[in-house]
């Protein structure tokens, strides 16, 4: 057995941090679904996941993990010795992250459908305008629903949806109206700047001591 790898420590330092201008784009999907948003860079990486489900519109119902420069942040909990993991995703932020990174990293989330999504550093900002909250500025088409298969079977979905005489074409009308309520309240194209910050607003209004303007 490999020995433990050991846990990167989460800075001590009191200064002021950046805020960080992110794309995040969604891997394998066409046209893409991505978000631009504008969050401090204190948060931690545990933190920026909870501010990315809200952005991206999942449920935060599966595993997830960041990849950093080839390594790997996960939250404690699913932490084992077998795995070739990294550290604690509480224990590092955002800012430190991105000095690891570069430009860009990865966030895995639900491991079996694969969802995998590039954030990519659009600008550093000084920390005097941060935001209230961290806050979404763009993006584009809606979240696909939870355990659809991946990319795949996002795709797979789409087309039964479209074609009625796709084989899969009521079977997939039944899995969204139940999903949904009806299968109108299912537009892939649809993006609503408006719904994802007040989601956002509601998740620092939840958590005040973890998603702040700053500490």
């Amino acid at each position: 057995m490999s020995p433990r790898p050991k846990l990167v420590k989460k800075s001590s330092s009191l200064g002021p941090v950046p805020v960080f201008e992110l794309k995040i784009t969604l891997r394998g999907i066409r046209p893409p679904i991505w978000r631009r948003i504008r969050v401090g860079g204190h948060h931690t990486l545990a933190e920026f996941h909870e501010i990315l489900q809200e952005v991206i519109g999942w449920t935060s119902t599966h595993l997830h993990q960041f990849e950093i420069a080839g390594r790997y942040f996960v939250p404690m909990s699913v932490e084992d010795e077998e795995l070739d993991i990294e550290g604690d995703e509480s224990a590092i932020t955002l800012a430190e992250a991105l000095r690891l990174a570069g430009k860009n990293f990865r966030y895995d989330y639900d491991f079996g459908d694969g969802w995998e999504h590039t954030i990519q550093v659009e600008k550093v900002l000084p920390a005097e305008v941060q935001p209230p909250v961290p806050v979404c500025l763009a993006g584009a088409r809606r979240c696909p629903p939870e355990d659809c298969g991946g990319p795949y079977g996002y795709q797979e979905l789409l087309e039964a949806l479209r074609d009625p005489s796709n084989p899969q074409h009521t079977e997939m009308r039944e899995w969204v109206t139940d999903l949904y309520g009806s299968e109108a309240r299912f537009n892939p194209e649809a993006f609503s700047i408006e719904t994802v910050n007040e989601s956002l607003q509601q998740l620092a209004k939840r958590k005040p001591h973890r998603i702040s303007t700053r500490r």
